[in-house]
């Protein structure tokens, strides 16, 4: 990975993590995919920051469904980009 890649992963993955307090949700839900595919299990964590920032006392989890699901698919599509079968 050159360094610039990895330069530019970490902007992706810092900005997915600010995205939380400043963006609309639907922002960082785009984010989160996009940053899921970079490292997988980042939409779960940033689905557990959600949570803790906007605890709404219902007992659902949602953002923090939400961002297993993104990783699960970003999981998924990570892999068939890696197979070459996208």
């Amino acid at each position: 990975m050159t360094s610039t890649r990895r330069a530019l992963s970490g902007a992706l993955l810092l900005s997915t993590l600010i995205s939380v307090a400043i963006f609309p949700w639907k922002l960082t839900l785009a984010l989160s995919f996009f940053s899921g595919l970079i490292f997988p299990p980042y939409p779960l964590f940033i689905g557990f920051i959600s949570e803790i920032l906007y605890y709404s006392g219902t007992g659902a989890p949602r953002a923090l469904v939400a961002g297993a699901s993104i990783s699960l698919v970003a999981l998924c599509v990570r892999y068939l980009i890696k197979t070459r079968i996208i």
